[in-house]
């Protein structure tokens, strides 16, 4: 439509299907090469793991070197026979993929940086909302689902991120949009391993200014340098809530007796916007963090393993939620500091 970027699909043959069959959208994958996610496991097996299946049953030699080859594998083609239960390792390894849930993203909306994000452009190709297909093919789980995975799975010139590699249908410069959920866990980023190392904010800028100067990421680049150091932070801010779990207020993937701290704080701030670090403890989106809140964080908290069940002074009210309450924990053990030793 005439802004410079018009991502294409990539049509292929997934490896389970006949060649007789209608080519499928690919959708994993640098370049979008792969389309089901059996296709993806019987491909990652052989070429990441080195055992060949019934989907790739012949070995890629070292090298090239075939005598190499047989001289090092004994093992008869395919190696990933049925086991006791007739399934295969990558019949095994799809279904867990295919049931994985999707990565969270904390708070859900409302934040100032998603506007700025698609204010730039960058949701012409990280298309934030999707639903699955209402197939009665699909199990429940699967069907009819919305899913938050910020890409639109199309192929893309990427301009000066080029590989130089052509995969199928998609040439040198191509890359298939890669999505933005669990991002803030993601180090390096960049199929090159650019943006790696260093701060959170550090790799999503330098991230970001590799989608320039040429190709179709580059309107959205010209328009993050442009952006008021307010924008700038806004942004960082939003990219940072996917794949922040729930309660999670420090940031290091572990719900206790800190988190715990800061969520008693927020109790007492009041009102809480999506933009504060209060809404990651404001699961209901209320604008307040309060006791329905701290019941989730309980849970949340004996997921991660920590024991919650602690009542230093035998008042029947845990020591957790006397914390939460009010009772000082200076040095953040989760213990009030009013118990003894």
């Amino acid at each position: 439509n005439g802004d410079g970027v018009s991502g294409r699909v990539h049509w292929v043959l997934p490896l389970e299907s006949s060649p007789a069959t209608p080519l499928r959208a690919g959708r994993f994958g640098w370049k979008a090469q792969i389309a089901t996610v059996l296709s993806f496991s019987a491909d990652a097996t052989r070429n990441e793991m080195g055992i060949t299946n019934a989907l790739i049953p012949t070995e890629s030699a070292p090298n090239g070197n075939a005598a190499l080859l047989a001289a090092c594998d004994a093992v008869a083609d395919p190696e990933d026979v049925p086991d006791a239960s007739g399934m295969t390792f990558i019949e095994r390894v799809t279904r867990f993929q295919r049931y994985l849930a999707q990565p969270p993203q904390t708070p859900s909306s409302g934040m100032s940086g998603e506007v700025v994000f698609n204010a730039i452009g960058c949701n012409k190709c990280h298309v934030a909302q999707w639903t699955t297909a209402n197939l009665l093919s699909l199990e429940p789980a699967l069907r009819n689902k919305t899913i938050r995975p910020y890409s639109d799975f199309l192929l893309h010139d990427m301009g000066l991120l080029a590989d130089g590699v052509q995969d199928g249908d998609a040439n040198e410069q191509e890359f298939r949009t890669p999505t933005l959920w669990n991002l803030r866990t993601r180090d390096p980023m960049l199929h090159n391993g650019l943006a790696s190392g260093g701060e959170f904010a550090d790799r999503v800028t330098t991230a970001i200014n590799a989608h320039g100067p040429f190709g179709e990421g580059a309107g959205a680049a010209a328009a993050f340098a442009e952006l008021s150091v307010t924008q700038r932070n806004q942004l960082i801010a939003f990219l940072d809530s996917l794949g922040r779990e729930e309660y999670d207020l420090d940031g290091n993937r572990l719900i206790d007796a800190v988190d715990l701290s800061a969520m008693a704080a927020c109790r007492l701030t009041g009102a809480s916007s999506p933009d504060s670090n209060c809404a990651i403890g404001d699961i209901n989106r209320d604008g307040v963090v309060n006791t329905i809140d701290m019941n989730g964080f309980l849970l949340a908290a004996v997921r991660d393993g920590v024991d919650i069940t602690g009542d230093c002074d035998g008042d029947g009210i845990v020591d957790f939620v006397e914390i939460f309450n009010g009772a000082p924990d200076a040095d953040l053990n989760g213990i009030p500091d009013n118990c003894a030793p």
